[in-house]
């Protein structure tokens, strides 16, 4: 070895370049955790109350929280790492039923399933599908991806 050589740098040879560094994914897979959504307390006590007489049950995985908000968990999501944009589907839903006079058939039934949270910069959506008793005929309608609420995240910090 010769005096004064410095060897090179790591990741590089003598004859060549760098091998090239491998490029930092630009999104990031969303694998687990849950949401929480508050109905708005009003119609979950109008619910349970004495005029409409019935109750609000989590199905198909959700829970319900012990401040009376559901727990939703996630199915899958995306996290854009360059923009923030994250979009998020969770599993599960909730039933509400109301005003069953005796003949098993509640006048009032609203599902609320499937939640999704897209976020765009500083805003976002809450959507769900729906299913509702319409009330001529007394049917269950669908109603696919409804947005019952815009999120505003100014202010707010991603972790």
């Amino acid at each position: 070895m010769r005096t004064g050589h410095v060897p090179p740098p790591k990741g590089r040879t003598r004859y060549g370049p760098a091998p090239a560094s491998p490029a930092l994914a630009d999104a990031s897979a969303v694998t687990g955790g849950n949401g929480t959504c508050g109905v708005k307390e009003s119609f979950r006590s109008y619910i349970s109350g004495p005029i409409a007489k019935d109750e609000s049950t989590p199905t198909g995985g959700a829970t319900r929280a012990t401040d009376g908000t559901f727990v939703f968990p996630v199915l899958s999501g995306e996290h854009d790492v360059a923009t923030g944009d994250t979009t998020v589907s969770f599993g599960g839903g909730v039933l509400f039923q109301g005003h069953d006079h005796g003949g098993g058939a509640p006048l009032l039934q609203l599902t609320l399933r499937e939640p999704r949270v897209e976020i765009v910069g500083t805003t976002g959506t809450l959507s769900a599908d729906v299913v509702s008793k319409a009330l001529d005929a007394g049917e269950l309608v669908d109603y696919p991806d409804v947005t019952p609420a815009a999120l505003d995240l100014s202010g707010t910090t991603a972790r």
